[in-house]
């Protein structure tokens, strides 16, 4: 019986990320690299320090888009409630 392969969903996958201090991102990069078979869309949104940002974007599978915020990280204060 052959396998169905998942359907491919109209949506976009939005991940923040800020880390502050190097670390390997081959979890994360092997994740994304297989949702990106499933969403139409994948962005990472990444308030990380400069050099960090840069590794991270060599490191994350290419369909993956990969930005900064557009606010300063000190600007995206979470709303009380």
């Amino acid at each position: 019986m052959a396998t169905v392969p998942p359907t491919r969903l109209p949506a976009s996958y939005v991940l923040p990320l800020r880390w502050t201090s190097p670390g390997p991102i081959t979890g994360l990069s092997e994740y994304l690299a297989r949702l990106v078979t499933l969403v139409d869309e994948t962005i990472v949104v990444d308030a990380s320090p400069r050099e960090i940002f840069r590794v991270h974007a060599d490191q994350l599978p290419g369909p993956v888009r990969h930005v900064r915020p557009a606010l300063p990280p000190a600007q995206m204060a979470r709303s009380p409630g």
